[in-house]
C-alpha cells in the first residue's frame, strides 16, 4: 500500500519510509550568495525520526539529492552527515 504524508516530501509503502530530495548543505550554497540560516540538518534528521516513529516504520529509504553538493563536500556536509546516518541507521 502507498501512502502520501501530507505536508511532507514522503511516502510509506508498507513499513517502509520513503522521504526524498534533502538537499542537506544547501545553507552553504546560500550563505555564498549573502543569505546566512542556520543548518537544518538536525531538525530535518528529527521530522524523519518523528515521521518513521508516527508510522511505525521499519525502514527509511532515501530517494535522491540527500545531499546538496555533489560530487564535492563542504565543511557543513562534512561534519554533519555521519551523525544523521548514524541516527537513522537507528530506525
Amino acid at each position: 500500500m502507498l501512502k502520501f504524508v501530507c505536508g511532507e516530501p514522503a511516502l510509506l509503502h508498507n513499513k517502509t519510509l520513503v522521504v526524498a530530495d534533502l538537499h542537506l548543505g544547501i545553507e552553504n550554497e546560500i550563505a555564498s550568495r549573502g543569505v546566512r540560516i542556520g543548518s537544518l540538518t538536525e531538525s530535518t534528521k528529527e521530522r524523519i525520526i518523528a515521521l518513521a516513529r508516527a508510522f511505525h516504520a521499519k525502514k527509511i529509504l532515501l530517494l535522491g539529492d540527500v545531499k546538496h553538493n555533489v560530487p564535492n563536500i563542504s565543511w557543513q556536509e562534512y561534519t554533519e552527515l555521519p551523525g544523521f546516518f548514524s541516527a537513522l541507521q537507528k530506525i
